[in-house]
């Protein structure tokens, strides 16, 4: 942009200028116009340079555009832009191979093997994109295709932490207060969260506006008077959710919002949970590794400490005494047992904020973008294929079906 706009006032200027003499030319005319263009070039070089990239998704045409601060490989991306226009017909081999298109994202919105390009020119990625699990999309009218499931992927985009591409999109991550944030997930991943956390209370902390920050949620943590809400749409799941918050009701009262039991928040569910509710039960439709969705971040974001339930290591998506994990008790009894003495300790159950001193929640997260945006223009990346997407995305993905051990 910096540059076709000096070029074009350059330009402007000089066919303004009087004609030279035919002996000579006006040597004090061209240095200063010629130092002006290397100022300009300069001053155009310390500029954030801007990457675009095209992108055709099942749903819409994405156009994707990012600026960076520097050339290295670890550049750190400050902005995504994103437009949206439907596609309006099904592709045709020959336009598709002369378009200028370089990442193609292929998601569960494809309902027919027609819809996939059977053909690409040289620089084209074929993306496999997927946010939900195997277990609810196994996707048996693609994958089991033996065009589309063997050596027709370049990349997958999952919520997978052995995918290409780590995208978290809607359902959000955790970030240290001092990070920046505008880089994909893998540069932003903590796994040592007490080196975090030690490193953080080490640092000039303003000491005033912790004790400010602790007696006002000391004041939200009194105002509470409910103890546990779940919001639910899908009543009934092959790993029995359900059932679980059936025993766990026989101990301890559970308000459950949504479809499953026709009844609606009595007003903004995000402001009920953090004026009125302890606890939030965060458990998953699906227990599959990495699968963690905005049912974990949202009670973080709203002031209500998570009890979790899922396939996850969830020391990976939050540090310890964040969160409570339903499967770390024997029963639901258990678990009931140490909410109610929560409920009855102030002290101990304030704990579970103390991380919102030094972590702050990015709900959505759509950084993994950049990492697929950087992907496309690095040359240097080598060259992929998935000879068998089904057996990545279905086989391999350690998913539980038998949770009739746990209660």
């Amino acid at each position: 942009m910096w540059s076709s706009s000096a070029m074009s006032l350059n330009l402007y200027y000089v066919r303004m200028l009087p004609q030279p003499s035919k002996c000579a030319l006006n040597i004090f005319f061209f240095f200063p116009l010629f130092l002006a263009l290397l100022f300009i070039r300069m001053w155009h070089s310390s500029l954030p340079t801007t990457k675009q990239i095209n992108i055709l998704s099942t749903s819409y045409d994405l156009n994707l555009s990012y600026a960076q601060e520097s050339t290295d490989r670890d550049d750190r991306f400050l902005k995504i832009m994103l437009s949206k226009t439907k596609p309006t017909q099904r592709w045709k081999n020959k336009e598709f191979l002369q378009s200028k298109l370089k990442i193609i994202l292929l998601w569960n919105s494809w309902n027919s093997i027609l819809d996939f390009p059977t053909k690409r020119n040289s620089r084209q990625r074929f993306v496999f994109f997927q946010l939900e699990t195997p277990t609810r999309y196994n996707l048996p009218n693609i994958l089991d295709d033996y065009h589309v499931g063997h050596g027709y992927f370049d990349w997958t985009m999952t919520y997978r932490w052995d995918s290409d591409i780590v995208y978290r999109g809607d359902y959000g991550y955790i970030v240290e207060k001092s990070a920046i944030t505008s880089s994909g997930i893998r540069s932003r991943q903590l796994k040592d969260w007490s080196y975090r956390i030690g490193k953080s209370q080490n640092s000039q902390i303003d000491r005033s506006k912790e004790r400010k920050n602790s007696t006002s949620m000391a004041n939200i943590v009194k105002r509470k008077t409910k103890l546990v809400a779940w919001f639910v749409s899908h009543c009934f799941t092959h790993i029995r959710r359900e059932e679980y918050v059936y025993q766990l009701r026989q101990y301890i009262p559970i308000d459950i919002f949504g479809a499953c039991n026709n009844r609606d928040c009595p007003y903004d569910c995000n402001e009920m949970l953090s004026n009125d509710y302890k606890f939030y039960l965060a458990f998953e439709n699906s227990w599959c590794p990495d699968y963690v969705t905005e049912k974990f971040y949202r009670p973080l974001m709203h002031n209500t400490v998570p009890i979790v339930m899922g396939g996850a290591d969830y020391n990976r998506f939050a540090p310890p005494d964040s969160y409570i994990n339903a499967r770390d008790y024997d029963s639901p009894k258990n678990l009931a047992e140490y909410i109610l003495f929560l409920d009855n300790t102030d002290t101990v159950y304030i704990r579970y904020f103390e991380w919102k001193k030094n972590f702050d929640i990015l709900l959505p997260d759509y950084y993994g973008l950049c990492d697929l945006c950087r992907m496309a223009h690095d040359t240097t990346w080598p060259s992929k294929i998935y000879s068998d997407i089904k057996q990545w995305w279905v086989e391999s993905a350690g998913c539980e079906n038998n949770t009739i051990k746990y209660f």
